[in-house]
């Protein structure tokens, strides 16, 4: 079963049972891919990222993570949960050094 995901922005995500595959398009296409697939490699350790299966130069296949997409919870009425755990999922991210991710990376702005 393949399922499309409308919210996908300008790249093309869609489902194919317990795969997620996300094709990066449009300008810096190979350099936003190899971006984020630096960012889910490096954070595994520290956030809840997808395992990454597969890439190439512009597409990365990840294992599924199931849950709601945000829009619908906000809509449904949850958004004092969902804005909580955001609010806390930024500041783990935000604790994670920047070199960690990016070799070179300075750790604070200025």
């Amino acid at each position: 079963m393949v399922a499309e995901f409308p919210h996908a922005s300008n790249n093309s995500i869609h489902r194919d049972g317990d795969r997620v595959v996300k094709r990066f398009v449009g300008p810096r296409a190979q350099e936003r891919c190899s971006a984020e697939r630096l960012a889910v490699t490096s954070l595994r350790a520290q956030l809840p990222v997808p395992e990454l299966l597969s890439c190439d130069e512009v597409s990365m296949t990840t294992r599924f993570v199931p849950g709601d997409n945000g829009r619908i919870g906000l809509s449904d009425g949850h958004a004092e949960d969902i804005l909580r755990l955001a609010g806390s999922t930024l500041r783990r991210l935000q604790a994670v050094p920047a070199h960690t991710v990016f070799d070179g990376a300075r750790d604070t702005l200025g």
